[in-house]
């Protein structure tokens, strides 16, 4: 796979919550991939929301009136238009154009990229440095031609068959226009992590789903195409495009084994890491986490959304980015998925109640005051074989280490006590 030349590919589409460009880098990562597409169509109810019209795209303009110069032409640049803006046509005195005009504080040579998705309102961008040059007393003449029609909303799945139907789910977002780090880093990435994925021997099903944020996974939710109850975890992909330093957000639970299993991963690698604990604003593990759905869901980033000066501006583009970061990010999860892979859940075998261990020659003959730490360590294993616990669980909550828990996990499952999930 040519990565490098998919990456610019797909940054130079103008793509939105749908539409021909959308279904272009559809078509361009079906290429690299095997595919499967998933239709909305624009007034379908989708839980509480509605999948909205198409909006279409034709020109954006912005004329000095005094003096014939034209100020902005969208031509060159997507951003230079609100994304989702109304249509308009005409002449503006400096007063009114200015609730309209949109700029960057941080980024004062920078396009900011703005989105009015689901309310109506007409806007344009530019660096700050050229909103502080126009002249408070012309008229400008704006020309914004774009038209909204019902179209359909397609979203791409690629599914790795594993042993085991449980699922973890990986998705990234197609929808940001020009938007080399913040989303299109984690779909080049999945691809990358797609082919390593796919020559491995994997005990988990890997579904990989490219959408258009929020209202993507609002949809797959809504249909129950996924379906929570198969999921072990989920992890959202953004923002690897750069990764000096990694940055990992926990799921909502804090304590899941894919928390545990990062850091651990981590660690290994000696990379330099912070540890994020969760909070509900941010891409799609929104959505997956919400109420009616618990998903536990991380994100393994570099520069993590918002706290970046270059996110969501022109500025965040392929020379921001950089593909040898974007494949060692691959390799990362890589490295996550299979060190996960090693840690089955335990689950007691026995119904009712705490097992007989006297039957099976494991408590002590006088019941004496007092506990071994053997005795300990073997009845921290069976009350916390619930089917939601490995031994790396066990370890961090138990405080034995996993060199200590592991002769008596292999005991007791010899002796059919304890059981790994399927």
């Amino acid at each position: 796979m040519d990565a490098k030349k998919i990456y610019e590919q797909l940054f130079y589409l103008d793509r939105s919550l749908m539409g021909s460009a959308n279904d272009k880098a559809l078509e361009l990562i079906g290429a690299e991939i095997p595919l499967r597409i998933y239709s909305f169509r624009s007034g379908d109810k989708v839980f509480d929301w509605q999948i909205p019209k198409e909006w279409i795209f034709h020109s954006g303009h912005m004329v000095d009136q005094d003096t014939g110069k034209t100020l902005l032409n969208a031509a060159d640049n997507i951003l230079r238009v609100v994304n989702y803006s109304e249509k308009f046509h005409g002449t503006v005195e400096y007063k009114q154009l200015v609730k309209h005009l949109h700029y960057s504080h941080v980024m004062p040579n920078a396009i900011p990229y703005l989105t009015s998705y689901y309310a109506k309102n007409w806007g344009l961008c530019m660096p700050q440095k050229q909103f502080h040059q126009l002249n408070k007393k012309h008229t400008y003449k704006v020309e914004i031609d774009v038209e909204r029609k019902s179209g359909v909303m397609n979203i791409g799945e690629a599914v790795i068959k594993g042993k085991s139907d449980k699922e973890v789910v990986y998705s990234s977002y197609l929808c940001h226009p020009r938007q080399a780090h913040d989303g299109l880093s984690g779909v080049v990435m999945m691809l990358l992590l797609f082919h390593l994925l796919r020559d491995s021997n994997n005990y988990y099903t890997y579904r990989f789903l490219f959408i258009p944020e929020t209202i993507g996974s609002i949809a797959l939710l809504s249909r129950n195409i996924i379906r929570p109850s198969r999921v072990e975890y989920a992890l959202v992909v953004t923002c690897v495009g750069r990764g000096e330093h990694i940055n990992y957000k926990k799921t909502f639970l804090a304590n899941h084994t894919i928390d545990r299993v990062v850091e651990r991963v981590l660690k290994k690698k000696g990379r330099k890491y912070t540890v994020r604990t969760f909070w509900p604003q941010g891409s799609d593990e929104r959505q997956f986490s919400s109420p009616s759905i618990r998903i536990p869901t991380g994100s393994i980033m570099g520069n993590v959304y918002q706290e970046y000066p270059e996110y969501h501006t022109s500025a965040d583009n392929l020379n921001y980015v950089s593909l040898p970061a974007v494949k060692k990010f691959a390799q990362l999860y890589y490295q996550v998925a299979k060190e996960y892979e090693q840690y089955p859940k335990l689950i007691n075998n026995l119904p009712g109640g705490e097992p007989f261990l006297t039957k099976y020659g494991l408590y002590r003959v006088l019941g004496v005051p007092g506990h071994t730490s053997q005795e300990t360590i073997r009845s921290w294993i069976l009350f916390l074989a619930d089917g939601s616990h490995t031994i790396v669980d066990m370890a961090a909550e138990t405080g034995f280490t996993e060199r200590e828990l592991k002769p008596f996990v292999a005991q007791l499952l010899k002796m059919k006590l304890i059981k790994e999930t399927e």
